[in-house]
């Protein structure tokens, strides 16, 4: 991990697989943010520690049945972390090891870059059958496999997103789902509340709502997502429903959609009336009427999140200071402490803007 950490800082992406040869093939065939969990399945702890170093999470795991299945046994702890998850199936059962010495890097980055799936998909097209299915057969899909896959989705619009996506797999209708779920005494988890029932503090719920009032404020002046994008990347936003609009905006933004046309980017039904609820409430807010509000404000909240990003990321470096004093690294103690050095200077950059 220690060789890996910078790189997978600096790719912005971790890539997970399976074994210590897979690793070595991989850092040998210049794709240096490799880890793997060595000798045992992967486990919450360890998907929370490199969550540390990039919310982006890539299950590369053996291509046969076993390593599927073992990606499909780790997708929920990826969820459960609200990272964003992905999963690369290699072809003719090849794992990563054979795959690189046989093909090369540059096959395996084009093929990476064409079938890399986001990890609902994966989900869902590794449960459900191609063939026609019964009414008896989606419903017992659902009850075993899916259900508890949804219920790792703790983020209420992520859940949404899911859910819509399932109910077209199955093409089975959402009040069927929903009633299969209360059968199932499915509770919806509240959005602040994590699994262990612990409550966010008031500081990530701060930030969780000013990323959110951030992503709404775009989908109602979306102009400005392409100057935030010079700043503040979707991929840094810790709330996925955040950065999932931030994300849908960016891909339209050069055209100046309508409110109606971002709406329309989403299958879900809550992520909609979210959106369309909180400026319903403070159009004001969103849509300031002094003539340099929208620029004022859109100011004001990259300042913020670019605050939570610092803070953040010096807490990490800090803890990673910590964890190498006891390594004989010289090296990557060095770099720790330039890193730290360089976000400190940062910070005070942003405090004198802030004042300034």
């Amino acid at each position: 991990m220690n060789r890996a950490y910078s790189e997978i800082t600096r790719q912005n992406e971790a890539v997970v697989v399976e074994g210590y040869m897979d690793v070595i093939a991989c850092h040998q065939h210049g794709i240096p943010r490799a880890v793997a969990p060595l000798g045992t399945a992967l486990t919450r702890e360890q998907i929370i520690k490199l969550k540390r170093y990039s919310r982006k999470i890539i299950l590369l795991f053996d291509g046969d049945s076993a390593g599927q299945a073992a990606a499909r046994r780790a997708a929920p702890l990826v969820m459960e972390a609200e990272c964003e998850g992905f999963v690369l199936v290699l072809p003719d059962n090849l794992d990563p090891f054979d795959y690189l010495n046989k093909y090369g890097t540059e096959a395996f980055l084009n093929y990476k870059k064409e079938h890399e799936k986001n990890i609902y998909d994966f989900l869902i097209e590794s449960t459900i059958p191609s063939r026609r299915l019964s009414a008896d057969e989606k419903s017992n899909i659902y009850r075993e496999t899916l259900h508890p896959l949804l219920k790792a989705a703790h983020n209420p619009l992520v859940h949404d997103e899911f859910l819509k996506k399932i109910c077209q797999a199955l093409d089975t209708p959402r009040e069927v789902i929903d009633r299969y779920g209360s059968e199932l005494d499915s509770v919806s988890r509240p959005a602040l509340i994590r699994k262990t029932g612990e409550k966010l503090t008031p500081e990530q719920i701060y930030r969780k709502n000013t990323e959110l009032d951030f992503a709404v404020f775009l989908c109602k002046n979306p102009s400005c997502a392409e100057k935030a994008f010079y700043i503040i990347d979707p991929a840094a936003l810790q709330d996925p429903a955040a950065r999932l609009i931030y994300s849908k905006i960016l891909d339209i933004s050069g055209r100046n959609p309508t409110l109606l046309e971002i709406l329309g980017l989403f299958s879900g039904e809550k992520i909609r009336e979210f959106i369309t609820e909180k400026i319903h409430k403070n159009e004001k807010k969103y849509s300031p009427e002094q003539e340099d509000g929208i620029e004022n404000l859109l100011d004001e909240y990259i300042y913020k999140i670019k605050k939570f990003q610092l803070a953040e990321k010096l807490a990490e470096i800090s803890l990673k200071i910590r964890e190498a004093g006891f390594s004989d690294d010289d090296e990557m103690k060095k770099q720790l402490l330039e890193e730290k050095i360089y976000l400190i200077n940062e910070r005070e950059k942003l405090k004198k803007i802030i004042n300034g």
